[in-house]
């Protein structure tokens, strides 16, 4: 009875995958909705509103899901989890050690693709020309992606593998990360946070860790496009193509630096895990205590879910709804890439 109680709450393998299936669905309503809206209608304001419709898709999915398979939404994604300033500082400390050391790979990387006459053709899409366009930035392109991806990509697809493996959904859900934003000349970073979101949110349990490392991560790539308008003044000097050397000592050192920093990224988390299960084993003493459930406290510190092992129609329905996750975006990737060589 205790163990049928533990799988109403979490997320199992199907149910990521459904999820995954449903937020592919609406997004192609959406998508399909937004042809038939006047291209007039498209000014500045209407488009961060749609934006913002966008992302919240991605709870939608997750909510969704969580009704359609009887799920309790706080307690399988982990929203129901506390943090404190330390998880807030050591937070911030991920987002910067992870924009400095991705840096160099994830140059490289853009290094091959312009050897071969590729053009970047998806970056600046953000708005930051004034304080207030930067402000609300914060809250469009920092606040509420990282509350709406994390949802779904760390709190429903990554927890769905809880029981079963765990690198696999780690690897799985930072390449469904990486894939779903379609863009080539992010693809290195994106997939390197993504591996790195799952790892910190699998260790720690808590899904509010890696929404302030999402979040940090955005508003310091935000804060240095607004700052750097006022400093570099658009004299951006094009050098023209790289060597292959240049590109391979650029290659060289950023693998070491990405090395070193998820490293250094590896050790913060035991840190933000302790302080997280330090932040949530008082909450939880107080809950029981308040409710006088004092015979439950220790089975309920050693909850855990594990899987029975998933039947082959559960597998083929995982695999396939994957399928069909991963073909949607991959060729909105392909796209922008083609895009990229014929700019």
């Amino acid at each position: 009875m205790k163990q049928l109680e533990i799988k109403k709450k979490y997320f199992d393998i199907f149910d990521g995958a459904l999820a995954c299936l449903i937020f592919v669905i609406l997004q192609f309503i959406f998508s399909t909705m937004l042809t038939i809206i006047p291209r007039e209608m498209f000014q500045s304001g209407f488009v961060t509103f749609l934006n913002v419709c966008l992302e919240m898709l991605f709870v939608a999915a997750s909510v969704i899901t969580a009704v359609l398979m009887k799920k309790n939404i706080p307690v399988s994604t982990t929203l129901s989890k506390k943090i404190n300033w330390s998880i807030v500082g050591l937070a911030l400390a991920v987002a910067v050690i992870s924009l400095i050391t991705f840096s160099g790979i994830t140059n490289g990387f853009m290094a091959i693709l312009e050897s071969f006459g590729y053009s970047a053709v998806t970056g600046g899409g953000v708005d930051v020309s004034n304080f207030g366009k930067y402000v609300i930035a914060i809250f469009t392109v920092c606040a509420v992606p990282a509350f709406c991806e994390e949802l779904l990509f760390r709190g429903v697809v990554l927890n769905s593998f809880r029981g079963l493996n765990k690198w696999l959904g780690i690897f799985l859900s930072g390449f469904f990360f990486m894939i779903m934003h379609g863009n080539p000349d992010q693809t290195i970073h994106q997939f390197l946070l993504g591996v790195i979101l799952g790892y910190i949110a699998w260790e720690t349990k808590n899904i509010w860790v890696t929404m302030l490392i999402h979040f940090f991560n955005n508003f310091i790539a935000i804060t240095i496009s607004f700052v750097s308008q006022f400093i570099v003044n658009s004299s951006s000097a094009e050098g023209g193509v790289a060597s292959w050397s240049t590109i391979l000592t650029t290659l060289l050192i950023g693998a070491g630096m990405c090395a070193l920093g998820i490293w250094v990224i590896i050790m913060l988390t035991k840190f933000m895990k302790k302080q997280s299960d330090k932040v949530n084993a008082e909450h939880k003493e107080i809950v029981v205590e308040n409710s006088e459930q004092t015979d439950n406290i220790d089975s309920s510190k050693k909850e855990e879910f594990t899987q029975d092992k998933p039947n082959k129609y559960k597998v083929v329905g995982t695999v396939l709804c994957y399928v069909i996750f991963v073909g949607y975006f991959l060729y909105e990737w392909i796209r922008y890439l083609i895009i990229g060589f014929n700019h």
